[in-house]
């Protein structure tokens, strides 16, 4: 778990900036402007790696994570899809 930790700093950090760009342009999605960034920053600016195993565990078992859910703003509860079919929490 502990080589995890820095590659999971570098996508929190990506994540925050995502939302925070969200709030600032509603109309583009916090995980497609993630997903870029994501892209950006992987071709642009090498990183160290150490950071190698914490962002490849974010990019297989979180991003399917949040790909598989949807909040609904309406009804103010979060629809998970899972292979049993969806449930809501709220």
């Amino acid at each position: 778990m502990k080589s995890l930790l820095p590659g999971l700093a570098v996508c929190a950090v990506a994540a925050t900036a995502a939302l925070l760009i969200n709030l600032s342009v509603p109309v583009l999605s916090a995980l497609l402007i993630a997903i870029v960034l994501g892209m950006l920053v992987g071709n642009l600016l090498p990183l160290p790696p150490s950071c190698a195993p914490g962002v490849a565990y974010s990019a297989k078992r979180l991003l399917r994570i949040e790909v598989s859910s949807r909040w609904d703003s309406r009804s103010h509860s979060l629809t998970l899809q899972g292979s049993a079919g969806a449930w809501s929490v709220w």
